[in-house]
């Protein structure tokens, strides 16, 4: 008796992984806004949504994840949810390049034009059909293409606040942030931001989930295709039906030699970003 609800929960786990079906009454989530800033100020952008899951529903994902990790290859640039990887390592992987090509070289000192993207709503705008369709050029085993197909069609929210709840509502679109299997998924939406970059252009890109860095180094008498760099990114948002955050995306202009001039502010459509 003292080891039925063990065999309860392997029956669950091991029926969801054999029939691809993820249980539907893990699908509600209990959203709680969280302020991403103090005090907050912005309805749409100040505040982040945790979704409150069965505690069960993580230990599936987790064991899902292990069974098909090595068929999800994400490229080394993405530091966020990623083993071995953290916001120490991509800030290494950023700085290290401008240290080297700003100080005194036998190419001599050259500046460096550096972008930092921002997405509005980045993981509440994850469209299911393009993520499955991304899922899919993996190569990911059928078995779990049908499980996460599943894991994203029918899912419901409702916001607690204060003791409060509001009205139930579907989510058509997004991966519930505070799931554990969400974080990789999103990494899979976006793996193929950086390859709108045309090759010419010369561009290192950086990864922490949707916080992406490009940046690229100015010599002497050359000038900044950022602007190129910006508006391909900005195509892939609308093709992916994602929106960049003009108010938080920047850009940052590092230089030494006065005789590299400053490249022009960036716009995306008629915003000015803002210079760091």
């Amino acid at each position: 008796m003292k080891n039925l609800p063990l065999l309860f929960i392997t029956s669950i786990i091991c029926s969801s992984i054999s029939q691809a079906k993820y249980p539907t009454l893990y699908k509600h989530a209990l959203v709680t806004p969280v302020p991403k800033i103090y005090p907050p100020n912005d309805m749409d952008n100040d505040f982040r949504q945790i979704s409150v899951l069965p505690q069960l529903a993580k230990v599936l994902e987790s064991i899902q994840l292990k069974l098909n990790k090595g068929d999800l290859k994400i490229k080394d640039n993405q530091h966020a949810f990623t083993h071995g990887r953290s916001t120490v390592s991509a800030l290494a992987s950023i700085t290290q390049n401008w240290f080297s090509k700003t100080e005194n070289s036998r190419d001599g000192r050259m500046g460096i034009h550096a972008l930092f993207i921002d997405f509005c709503k980045a993981f509440d705008l994850v469209d299911h059909g393009l993520l499955l369709k991304k899922l899919a050029k993996m190569n990911v085993s059928k078995s779990f293409w049908l499980w996460t197909r599943s894991f994203l069609e029918g899912r419901s929210q409702q916001v607690k606040l204060q003791g409060a709840l509001s009205s139930m509502r579907p989510c058509p679109s997004g991966v519930p942030q505070g799931s554990f299997i969400s974080p990789t998924l999103f990494n899979v939406h976006v793996d193929d931001l950086e390859d709108c970059i045309p090759n010419y252009l010369d561009i290192n890109a950086h990864k922490y989930a949707d916080d992406c860095t490009q940046d690229e180094v100015i010599p002497y008498g050359s000038t900044s295709n950022m602007q190129k760099v910006l508006d391909a990114i900005n195509d892939w948002a609308h093709r992916n039906k994602m929106k960049l955050n003009a108010k938080k995306t920047k850009d940052m202009w590092i230089c030494f030699k006065a005789a590299i001039p400053e490249p022009p502010h960036l716009k995306i459509g008629d915003d000015t970003i803002e210079r760091v």
